[in-house]
């Protein structure tokens, strides 16, 4: 089992969603590369709380309140992704290698587990097997979306520039064409395809903006060689990575190993 670590001393308890396990594949990515993903991952675990407390849909995000949260997790959260970014421009093919070995080992590690379900019975043996496989998926998904910040993609609450049609009953089509800085959010669908982000502009109508990757498959994952509207405010010439699907299929990824597909008992069990 992997071991967890705390939260960074600065924040306070409560502030941490959970503490972020260390991921203990080692043989799939580099040493530094874990070691600054794990950074990312415990950055972002420390202001999750605040973070929903602010994006709560049950009520109105203030502009003051977005601000404070960008100001508060500017020197942990920011710092640690530039300093993996660094990293990921020394070579950026063995950084995406790593980005999608992750994508591998996930799917390995659904394999093994629906595997192992074949084989245990018993009800409480399962339930923590399961909870077992939760947090490792967890670890993985987390380490790749690092590596993906680390690529270029922005993180969360980071300056973007974008550009995206939006609804206007006051322009003579109905629509209202916005380029300029926004605050990158999160995506908004299980394939990574669709982002959101939140501007605060007076002669917009609407503080949250979706941009979709193009083009992308119908209900599906992203095209490799496609782009959307949005560049780190930043890096306003680097075109963002591809994004990768949060929940991976067989048939996006290869090279499976097909031990991951049988159960340590399973071939006796079917004598």
């Amino acid at each position: 089992m992997p071991t967890p670590t705390s939260c960074v001393p600065a924040a306070s308890a409560d502030s941490c969603r959970y503490s972020v396990a260390a991921l203990d594949d080692v043989a799939v990515l580099r040493p530094e590369t874990i070691a600054l993903c794990h950074r990312v991952r415990t950055a972002e675990s420390v202001h999750f709380g605040a973070y929903c407390a602010v994006f709560d849909r049950r009520k109105k995000t203030l502009p003051g309140e977005l601000l404070a949260l960008e100001r508060a997790q500017r020197d942990e959260l920011h710092d640690a992704v530039q300093a993996l970014r660094a990293h990921c421009a020394e070579d950026p093919q063995a950084a995406e290698e790593e980005r999608v070995a992750l994508m591998r080992l996930q799917v390995e590690g659904e394999l093994a587990l629906a595997a192992r379900l074949r084989v245990v019975r018993g009800g409480e043996e399962r339930q923590e097997i399961r909870a077992q496989a939760n947090e490792r998926r967890a670890t993985i998904f987390e380490t790749r979306d690092a590596l993906s910040c680390g690529l270029g993609w922005p993180h969360r609450l980071e300056a973007v520039l974008v550009t995206a049609r939006i609804y206007d009953s006051t322009q003579p089509d109905g629509k209202f064409t916005y380029r300029g800085q926004a605050l990158y959010v999160s995506s908004y669908d299980t394939h990574n395809v669709s982002h959101i982000v939140r501007v605060h502009d007076l002669e917009v109508n609407r503080e949250e903006l979706h941009l979709c990757w193009e083009p992308h498959e119908h209900w599906g994952n992203a095209a490799p060689h496609g782009d959307i509207a949005m560049r780190v405010a930043a890096r306003p010439d680097h075109p963002l990575p591809h994004p990768l699907p949060r929940w991976p299929a067989e048939s996006d990824v290869q090279g499976i190993d097909p031990r991951a597909r049988i159960a340590v008992g399973e071939q006796t069990s079917l004598l």
